[in-house]
């Protein structure tokens, strides 16, 4: 393994950034820690189009902003159990060491799972 980031899975909003260094910090130097929000699914190759679009109609009819609005926040619903963060570490034996000592641990009463790459869409928080 070459890289040195490691992504943590299953996180709940409880769990602040300054936690997981707390928790991370133990397996080595780390360089980034922050959220990122995912999409199980893992079909957003259209997500951009889409929200250009609704940008547009929401500009011509107060309806549309209504329903985009009220798909927001259910897309926000959606994802308050897909919380996921990326922690980068100084070397990649430190990211390894991690994932092998946290990868299927808990924090905050979730078991967490540990990816070297993420394998979903995301969007920094």
């Amino acid at each position: 393994m070459n890289d040195s980031s490691i992504y943590i899975y299953n996180l709940t909003r409880n769990v602040s950034i300054s936690h997981l260094k707390e928790i991370f910090m133990n397996f080595g130097t780390l360089k980034d820690v922050h959220y990122v929000t995912y999409d199980e699914e893992g079909d957003d190759n259209n997500k951009d189009d889409d929200n250009k679009e609704d940008d547009d109609n929401k500009n011509n009819n107060d309806d549309n902003k209504n329903n985009n609005d009220d798909n927001k926040n259910n897309n926000d619903d959606n994802y308050k159990d897909n919380i996921c963060a990326h922690i980068k570490y100084e070397n990649s034996k430190e990211a390894q060491t991690a994932k092998e000592f946290m990868d299927g641990g808990q924090i905050d009463g979730k078991i967490i799972s540990i990816k070297y790459k993420i394998n979903h869409k995301y969007i920094k928080k």
